[in-house]
């Protein structure tokens, strides 16, 4: 037999919810790891009010033959012990919502049985003004940024595959003149590359190129 939960408070996630043939809503919660107990909601004609509060509560779908709920909240489940046909075992229920708030002419009736105990308490018979807010100070507007500076557009450099139209840049930007500039580029080109100027390829003539574009 297993062994029975002492009567208490226990937290629990709902897992499942079925009908049963006497039409009950059998909600399986777990109270702890591997732990798992059934809450008996019956639908007779007193029960129905009290069973349709509590699924509204645990967020039921409305479907029985496809439920849902809120598998997100940690519900609070009573158990009680009781002894049916000689054998003690568990009642489960979720736990009471709290009490309900009181009506406005109870409050009236239990205020007064309050005052004539322990003494009316001391009301204002005016309302007070309320007092007026000090208006916040008034910040000056804050001064718009200054004008990006426009950005200067990248220069566009030409291409060059073969000597003569690297030539042909280089004269357009520097002057037939500047052979002395022209020999210090294919120098330069021929170190960086590990090739004489008569085994250059497009890709040396390129750079040629792109070092005649470039200021000194």
């Amino acid at each position: 037999m297993a062994e029975i939960i002492a009567e208490g408070y226990y937290p629990g996630t709902i897992t499942s919810i079925v009908a049963n043939e006497k039409q009950a809503v059998c909600v399986r919660f777990q109270v702890s790891d591997g732990v798992t107990r059934v809450s008996f909601w019956h639908t007779t004609p007193a029960s129905l009010p009290y069973t349709v509060d509590k699924l509204k509560r645990i967020g039921f779908n409305g479907n029985i033959a496809d439920p849902d709920w809120d598998r997100e909240t940690i519900f609070e489940w009573q158990c009680r012990n009781e002894t049916y046909n000689g054998t003690m075992r568990e009642a489960w229920d979720i736990a009471a919502s709290g009490p309900k708030q009181a009506a406005p002419d109870v409050l009236v009736q239990l205020q007064s049985k309050l005052d004539a105990v322990l003494g009316a308490p001391s009301r204002p018979t005016t309302k007070p003004s309320p007092a007026r807010p000090t208006p916040a100070a008034v910040k000056p507007a804050a001064a718009p940024p200054p004008d990006d500076e426009p950005e200067a557009e990248p220069a566009v450099l030409r291409t060059a595959k073969t000597k003569g139209e690297a030539w042909e840049i280089f004269c357009e930007l520097n002057g037939p003149d500047a052979g002395a500039k022209w020999k210090d580029i294919v120098r330069k080109v021929s170190t960086d590359s590990a090739k004489r100027e008569a085994q250059f390829s497009p890709a040396e003539w390129q750079k040629v190129a792109d070092e005649s574009q470039l200021p000194f």
